[in-house]
């Protein structure tokens, strides 16, 4: 990563995981350093070059000295120095204007000289004696089965950052905190200056800390700055949080990350009105709000805390929202997926806020516009549908040939196309409404917390993960969430395919076949989903289907399409209606 002219210096500790803790088929990766200079060696005297400590000036980032294994004595600036009791040399970077003072990781050491749990940041300057600047955080695990990974490095003029994680061999309790990043200043009396908390990623994700210090407002002291980028592991986001040190400690920088938060939303508006960028536009999207989900407390599944383990607020987040909304619907009309960009305005208030009257309104007009509503008729039937305890299948199906067959608590009665009615008491009981994929029940969608995308449930085994993000904060905050929809078995195979409101999610996988009461055709060539303004169908065309007074659309429940997408049947309240387009 390069160092912007003006800086004083930059540290960049990256932390890329992608599993829920180092017992799992994943490899854990809790450290890794990107630098433009070597990577740190061993060495037994050897100090760094002295680097310019006047505010505004460039300095190249000062890497680690790596202590032999298990020294207690160790050759620093020329002199040799000796580790407190209990405690072996790990990591020394220098600081001051001469070099020759350095910072130390020391780790602790049993009585046989073996690994012990926890480790401390001392100062060995050349004038004076050794003196303990932090210990390890009582917060980072230090029990049987976790080992420390640490990394140390000279962050600014005057301070140095000690970023150090538990690699432990169990999962972790999900968003607890693992790692710590310790900003110091050696030199000073009063040492630390910023501790933050970090718990791993969410599954499947990558997480990077980025962290520089340099004096942003001119007085002499270090400000800190910690760059979060969050991906899955591409595309990537990244935002910053700010500290100004002051007198009386380190005082945050409230504009951000709300400020760049706002900025890149309004920069993805802007590349979804071209097809040619509006993919990543959609994609960017993404990133920014698990960005968001992992940085800020107001989404209640945030991975960075303060020292004490509070969240992070970032504020008013409004203004960022409904632009990456605007974004979402924007690049979705401009790729021509209607039914998408209504699966976009279903999903208003999921990500943090809803939208304000203003935006809302017009991003209704921005969708209707593309999309003319076709006159319906509606006929109620004479039958009482099976009521079932939930609706991912429903009792109504249409047959290649057009029949509409309802499912009662008698049998079914069968509504020919030209509107005979048949009923049928089957010889046997007819099999329950289960939807099953891969032999397992389905239970429902899932909308998580410990991972940032909406799961599909079964009565045994793993969840199927979906590319759909959980609502933020959703099912994870303090008020009771609901999310408005229920999800609709659309096929099943190995996995299952299903539509959350109008979005379409997961994979059927091998051996997919159509559900029974499935909300897609037989011939799998429409889908029908009730939204607020209408019945949509979609397929080889869309078409919205006015219900006029005769039905409200947002009630509908079950629905079913014919082939050719111009009949349709739900359920209303109890009653089955049958519904026809008018051209």
């Amino acid at each position: 990563m390069a160092t912007p002219r003006g800086l004083a210096c930059l540290f960049s500790g990256l932390l890329a995981v992608s599993c829920r803790g180092c017992g799992e088929d994943k490899p854990y990766t809790p450290f890794g350093v990107t630098t433009a200079l070597p990577a740190a060696t061993a060495s037994a005297g050897a100090s760094a070059t002295p680097s310019a400590s006047a505010a505004g000036t460039e300095n190249p980032p000062s890497k680690a000295l790596v202590a032999p294994a298990g020294a207690r004595r160790w050759l620093l600036g020329g002199q040799e120095v000796a580790a407190p009791d209990g405690f072996a040399f790990s990591l020394a970077v220098p600081f001051g204007d001469t070099g020759e003072d350095h910072a130390v990781w020391l780790v602790a050491v049993d009585a046989d000289g073996g690994s012990a749990p926890g480790g401390e940041l001392w100062s060995f300057p050349k004038a004076g004696g050794p003196r303990r600047l932090v210990p390890l955080p009582g917060f980072v695990p230090t029990s049987p089965g976790c080992s420390l990974v640490a990394n140390l490095m000279r962050s600014g003029p005057t301070t140095v950052t000690l970023d150090v994680a538990a690699r432990c061999v169990s999962a972790m309790i999900a968003r607890s905190a693992s790692r710590a990043i310790v900003v110091v200043s050696p030199g000073s009396e009063r040492a630390e200056l910023l501790t933050l908390r970090i718990a791993e990623p969410a599954p499947d994700e990558t997480l990077e800390l980025f962290s520089t210090t340099t004096d942003r407002d001119q007085d002499g002291r270090d400000d800190m700055a910690l760059t979060v980028r969050v991906g899955a592991p591409a595309p990537r986001a990244e935002a910053p949080l700010i500290w100004l040190d002051r007198a009386l400690g380190p005082s945050r920088d409230a504009s951000e990350p709300r400020r760049t938060l706002e900025r890149l939303a309004a920069r993805e508006v802007t590349r979804a009105k071209a097809k040619k960028s509006a993919e990543d536009a959609l994609a960017q999207v993404t990133a920014l709000r698990r960005l968001t989900a992992t940085l800020c407390g107001e989404g209640a599944t945030q991975r960075v805390f303060a020292g004490d383990g509070s969240p992070l607020a970032c504020g008013s987040l409004g203004t960022a929202m409904d632009a990456l909304l605007d974004a979402e619907l924007s690049a979705r009309l401009t790729l021509g997926q209607v039914r998408e960009a209504f699966g976009a305005l279903a999903r208003d208030g999921w990500y943090f806020a809803k939208a304000g009257d203003a935006t809302r309104k017009r991003l209704e007009r921005a969708l209707l516009d593309r999309i003319e509503p076709v006159s319906a008729k509606v006929t109620a039937l004479d039958v009482r549908p099976l009521a079932g305890p939930t609706s991912f299948a429903s009792p109504l199906e249409f047959s290649q040939e057009g029949v509409l067959t309802v499912r009662t608590n008698e049998g079914v009665t069968r509504f020919e196309p030209n509107g005979t009615a048949t009923p049928v008491v089957p010889p046997e009981p007819l099999p329950p409404l289960d939807v099953r994929a891969g032999g397992r029940l389905f239970t429902g969608a899932v909308f998580s917390c410990d991972r940032s995308e909406v799961t599909l449930g079964f009565d045994a085994g793993p969840p199927q993960k979906t590319a759909l993000l959980s609502p933020r904060p959703g099912a994870c905050g303090r008020t009771v969430f609901a999310p408005g929809v229920t999800p609709r078995a659309v096929a099943a195979g190995t996995g299952l395919l299903a539509l959350v409101g109008p979005t379409l999610v997961g994979d059927a996988g091998a051996g997919a076949a159509t559900t029974a009461g499935s909300p897609r055709s037989a011939d799998g060539r429409w889908l029908v989903v009730p939204t607020p303004f209408g019945l949509l169908i979609d397929g080889g065309a869309h078409r919205l289907l006015d219900l006029a007074r005769a039905a409200e659309p947002a009630l509908l429940t079950g629905c079913v399409v014919a082939n050719g997408g111009t009949r349709a049947a739900c359920i209303d309240r109890g009653r089955v209606l049958l519904i026809e387009s008018g051209t």
